[in-house]
């Protein structure tokens, strides 16, 4: 599964910031397919919020918070039966694990020709996460990814912070991030 898009909204008070992630993924095989990350928050962080859309239009999947094995179980049938669940598990100190199924699976072939355009594609699962963490040096800290499973991301990844475009490191996100009015 391919990262088409990630766009970082950082908004910024009295040295507390709320930071959204949203990242915008495309499927590359003909089967739907289960992106996988296993990361690690800032010490003074806290998870906010996760939601799915597969119209890109909204956050059309709210969140619900949920003790671990009943959010697991609930995800395990929510797969089963093909509905978009996503799953942010807190795993230890800090430590985070975040499924998302199905990303849909390309539904035409023509789409791999070199002319077509990853914006062209209808075929997309956006997912935002949000949480709130506190600056560190005048910078605010992003997640670090220890693990990911089935998703990848490239020089044709495109990424923004706060509506600019920035050059893609080649990490999931940049280390750290500072706010510009």
């Amino acid at each position: 599964v391919h990262i088409i898009e990630q766009n970082i909204l950082l908004t910024e008070e009295n040295g507390i910031a709320e930071i959204e992630i949203c990242e915008t993924y495309q499927n590359k095989t003909s089967l739907q397919q289960e992106i996988f990350y296993y990361f690690s928050l800032p010490k003074n962080a806290v998870i906010t919020g996760l939601w799915l859309s597969d119209d890109g239009t909204h956050k059309k999947y709210p969140f619900n918070v949920s003790p671990r094995g009943a959010a697991q179980q609930v995800y395990k049938n929510e797969v089963q039966m093909r509905i978009d669940p996503s799953l942010l598990e807190q795993t230890g100190p800090n430590q985070y694990r975040l499924r998302a199924f199905p990303i849909p699976a390309i539904t035409s072939w023509d789409r791999v020709s070199p002319d077509f355009e990853a914006h062209e594609y209808s075929d997309k699962l956006k997912l935002w996460m949000s949480y709130v963490c506190m600056a560190t040096d005048g910078k605010y800290d992003l997640p670090v990814l220890s693990e990911k499973r089935n998703v990848y991301w490239d020089n044709k990844t495109k990424i923004t912070v706060n509506n600019r475009d920035i050059l893609k490191s080649p990490g999931w996100l940049p280390e750290s991030l500072q706010f510009v009015a």
